[in-house]
């Protein structure tokens, strides 16, 4: 009976390894590289996640988007780099996070910047306490930057 429970135990910790080493060396494709599956104005992404948040979640969560919109912020901590685009009136608002290499083409985005972004959405989560709608995109490129 001890045999089988370290047998078991044994091949449960390889699988356990296995699907670690497999999460954690994934890679993904350069966003460069990769074609948009939709192409929309942040003012009316956030549009339709106020209107009806569960069928945008459904239809933008883990597509690749291109979003253009007016930079209301941004935001850097240590090497990362976020623009913000948000809505005045609702609160709500996009977070876009960069790719490393992006920072050089970042440096110079101010608020006020209409700009270009292609990423990867992560859905969008609403706070009660803000009573507003936070969209998160990771994987950011900058397509362009029309001052």
């Amino acid at each position: 009976m001890k045999k089988k429970i370290i047998i078991i135990s044994g091949l449960l910790l390889l699988v356990i390894i296995g699907i670690t080493y497999y999460l954690f060396s994934m890679k993904f494709d350069d966003m460069n590289d990769v074609k948009s599956d939709y192409d929309i104005s942040a003012v009316n992404l956030m549009k339709e996640f106020q209107t009806n948040d569960s069928l945008a979640n459904k239809r933008y969560a883990d597509k690749i988007l291109t979003v253009n919109g007016l930079v209301t912020d941004v935001e850097t901590a240590d090497s990362i780099i976020n623009i913000k685009m948000a809505d005045e009136q609702s609160g709500s608002y996009i977070i876009f996070s960069f790719q490393k290499n992006e920072e050089e083409l970042l440096k110079d985005i101010i608020a006020g910047d209409t700009i270009l972004v292609k990423g990867s959405c992560s859905g969008a989560i609403y706070s009660d306490i803000l009573s507003a709608y936070s969209i998160a995109f990771k994987r950011c490129i900058l397509l362009n930057n029309k001052k």
